[in-house]
């Protein structure tokens, strides 16, 4: 992992600055993690510095901002015990991050569902640098109807499954106190499912329960004392309209 109080000289490099702007042959300087210049020639002022900088040539390549993804779900669904989601995140996280991530120019990602222990525990390994990853935003378990989706679909037979994935709630009480719960462990965002009737679920027909407005508002509210905003998987245009109308942050699918 570099240090941030590395002074790099990017020379040569085409430049995409995010904002609809970009140019050839361009040098760029960092030190301490920031860019300092950026000129069309060689940093007239290089030898005037008290450091010296590590040079890349990027001739042939492209700097430009990092690209988010907005939408995934590290785990998926292959891990079915805290076993396997512990060898998930010791052996196989930091390749993904590696070699599907990083080469394509992503740099912050948004996870909207895996089991709550192990976003917790990445994203203690993120901040003390053992794993080197992305920006993480996470959300937590999916803040969702008591039989509702993740929980019995994703969930299905599986306790843990439907416990780290999915927070089942009925209640207005319910719904302040999971949202200081994932407040208390520092989430990014909160997510709500708000879905609901007859779906099949790997071939099996499921009745999905669906959150009630009042606990969607309840949530909003909470969430709002807390400096969360919430975000929704949601299926249909009309539950989005009904989202919309309460104040909800994020639409999701």
């Amino acid at each position: 992992m570099k240090s941030k109080n590395e002074t790099i000289l990017i020379e040569n490099v085409h430049l995409i600055d995010g904002k609809g702007n970009e140019a050839p042959h361009q040098y760029v300087l960092i030190h301490n993690g920031k860019i300092k210049a950026i000129s069309d020639h060689k940093l007239s002022f290089l030898h005037t510095l008290k450091f010296h900088p590590k040079k890349i040539d990027a001739t042939g390549k492209t700097l430009m901002p990092g690209l988010i993804d907005v939408h995934t779900h590290l785990q998926g669904i292959h891990n079915h015990s805290e076993a396997e989601s512990d060898d998930f995140l010791e052996t196989k996280v930091q390749s993904l991050f590696t070699n599907n991530l990083f080469p394509y120019g992503i740099t912050t990602i948004k996870d909207l569902g895996c089991p709550r222990h192990f976003v917790y525990k990445l994203r203690h390994k993120l901040q003390s640098g053992e794993i080197l990853g992305p920006k993480f935003l996470m959300v937590g378990p999916n803040i969702t109807a008591k039989e509702g989706h993740p929980a019995i679909t994703l969930g299905g037979d599986n306790p843990w499954m439907r416990k780290e994935l999915a927070a089942e709630i009925s209640t207005i009480e319910e719904a302040k106190a999971i949202v200081q719960e994932l407040a208390a462990h520092q989430v990014d965002f909160l997510k709500i499912v708000y879905q609901g009737g007859s779906y099949y679920y790997f071939d099996t027909e499921l009745q999905i329960q669906k959150l009630s407005l009042n606990l969607v508002r309840a949530l909003i509210e909470e969430g709002a004392k807390h400096h969360l905003k919430v975000s929704a998987h949601v299926r249909y245009q009309v539950d989005v309209a009904e989202l919309l109308n309460v104040g909800i942050y994020g639409i999701e699918h």
